[in-house]
């Protein structure tokens, strides 16, 4: 089996702003479940974390060199960050194996499905048409889509 690469969390650190750092919540043992080994100590975000988080989120999403992209160029993005994943297939997929216990050969499907979302948005952002709808009046009808802002969720995954 591949050994486990705690490169891909580096310190088991949270990332916010682009920069890891340790959370100001308590730590969590992540542990195999085949074998109860533990695979690393990883650092967790309390509310305050979450906040920054989000803020960090917020400026990177206003800065020009995001918000003034057309779609099509942010297609390039999510491109790429499907090949980043792809170009870690292997190790992300045993980061996986190990936190969850699932077998490898599910795991690898899962990276790989990870990466494929990231494609279907890019597809979607190379397609994404404004919707003219037909006049009913002396007006012209349109829908815009526009992202809405930042927001911060708690998953089960």
């Amino acid at each position: 089996m591949t050994p486990f690469d705690t490169s891909l969390v580096p310190n088991g650190d949270i990332l916010i702003g682009g920069e890891w750092r340790r959370g100001r919540g308590a730590p969590y043992a992540s542990v195999y479940p085949a074998d109860q080994s533990l695979n690393m100590e990883v650092s967790t975000a309390d509310a305050q974390d979450a906040a920054e988080a989000v803020e960090a989120a917020d400026a990177a999403w206003r800065r020009a060199d995001w918000a003034g992209l057309k779609p099509h160029q942010r297609a390039l993005v999510l491109y790429r960050i499907a090949d980043l994943i792809m170009q870690r297939h292997e190790a992300l997929a045993n980061l996986q194996r190990r936190d969850n216990g699932k077998p490898i050969g599910e795991t690898r499907v899962l990276v790989a499905s990870a990466a494929n979302t990231f494609r279907y948005y890019a597809a979607c952002l190379e397609t994404l048409d404004e919707d003219l709808t037909p006049s009913r009046g002396d007006y012209l009808t349109m829908s815009v889509y526009e992202p809405i802002g930042v927001i911060a969720a708690i998953t089960p995954w």
